[in-house]
């Protein structure tokens, strides 16, 4: 998917008899109170794009997809992931301790070896000497690959994004510092996916008033528009992040901004009709 559209549903007859009444008592056009929905809109959609914390069966309250704890979450997903695929040199040297290399051949200590080995760039005696431990007989060490490993073990259903399965197969990653520096630069991608709504609900109505820096710092294609579909107005946000389908809940935004708008127009509807019953 390259491209998912969501509109605002504003064509229930009660919700335009509830903006057509807020409308006059306010003084403002129905299409600009849509309009002026369109970034709070964008909040909701984003909220419910992962990483988000809060969720699941056993939540309570409303998922949150903005706080450092749904951030932290993000990001602890992007280190397992990466390392369901890639193992640093200083990690295998601790699950080799102990083990040696038969007696007729020195009983010298396998992790030794490998430390000397990839030290020296002898990936070929490296690989060697670590297979002939059964849980390794089929492990590849490699300089670096720029992350293609990881890549294309999160390409799923045509495009990437996919969280990588437990039972990938891990590559030996001889030079520990890039590995280091490719897991620091994922993690603070967390917040991209994001993004591409709140860019969105800004083209389409304006600012929103969003604080979280790891989501607004980012940039990701999308696109808002507020549209006329005959009579009535509506905002529609787009987010062209390829995998977007894998990671928004579009139901469940939709349905928790529908009841806030909801809510918000039969609250300032009131308190305005209070605020008149007390003048007479």
């Amino acid at each position: 998917m390259n491209d998912l559209q969501v509109r605002g549903d504003v064509y229930a007859a009660d919700m335009q008899k509830s903006l057509r009444t807020l409308a006059e008592l306010t003084k403002k056009d129905v299409h600009q109170l849509v309009k002026d929905r369109a970034p709070t809109m964008a909040r909701y959609l984003a909220s419910w794009t992962m990483p988000v914390a809060n969720f699941g069966k056993n939540a309570e309250g409303n998922p949150d997809g903005e706080s450092l704890a749904a951030r932290n979450l993000g990001q602890s997903a992007v280190s397992r992931d990466i390392g369901r695929v890639y193992l640093g040199p200083e990690k295998l040297k601790s699950l080799l301790k102990g083990k040696r290399t038969p007696k007729e051949k020195g009983g010298v200590s396998i992790s030794s070896l490998f430390t000397r080995f990839v030290s020296e760039g002898r990936l070929d005696r490296a690989q060697k000497i670590i297979r002939t431990q059964a849980e390794f007989a089929s492990v590849d060490i490699i300089p670096w690959d720029g992350g293609k490993w990881h890549q294309s073990n999160r390409y799923t259903g045509g495009s990437y994004g996919g969280r990588v399965r437990k039972n990938a197969r891990q590559k030996i990653v001889a030079d520990s510092q890039k590995l280091r520096e490719y897991v620091r630069h994922k993690r603070e991608q967390v917040g991209f996916t994001k993004s591409a709504w709140i860019t969105a609900g800004r083209m389409a109505g304006g600012k929103n008033g969003l604080r979280a820096k790891w989501i607004t710092k980012h940039n990701a294609p999308a696109h808002g528009a507020f549209k006329m579909i005959g009579a009535i107005g509506e905002a529609v946000l787009s987010s062209r992040v390829p995998w977007i389908d894998k990671k928004l809940n579009e139901t469940g935004a939709m349905e928790a901004f529908d009841r806030s708008f909801r809510k918000e127009i039969d609250t300032a509807t009131r308190k305005i009709l209070e605020r008149e019953q007390r003048k007479k």
